[in-house]
């Protein structure tokens, strides 16, 4: 499944600890690639100054997001436990945060 972020559906906040830790609270609403809405929330950690393996010069962030929906195809989501592993940043033309998502079975 694939999903975009649905504007103006979304607020997210940070709290900076010492030692280059971040903790994230999010909340946001999906469309998947049919159409589905899904709203996803997520607590986490953002690591600044350790940077993603996959990608240098991005942030790296850890999540655990919960899925809601009413939408039959996606209903699996709301018994799920999930984790996060992503990164963020910034490059020429905009910044990021993109995730990998999944699911504990």
């Amino acid at each position: 499944m694939c999903g975009e972020l649905q504007p103006p559906f979304g607020a997210g906040w940070i709290w900076f600890r010492p030692g280059g830790i971040g903790n994230v609270d999010v909340r946001c609403m999906l469309r998947a690639d049919d159409d589905a809405l899904i709203h996803m929330a997520y607590l986490g950690l953002v690591y600044y100054g350790v940077e993603s393996a996959d990608y240098p010069g991005a942030t790296l962030v850890h999540t655990t997001p919960r899925f809601e929906t009413g939408h039959p195809n996606y209903e699996w989501l709301n018994t799920r436990i999930c984790v996060g592993v992503g990164k963020t940043g910034s490059n020429v033309t905009h910044r990021f945060l993109e995730y990998s998502i999944y699911a504990l079975v």
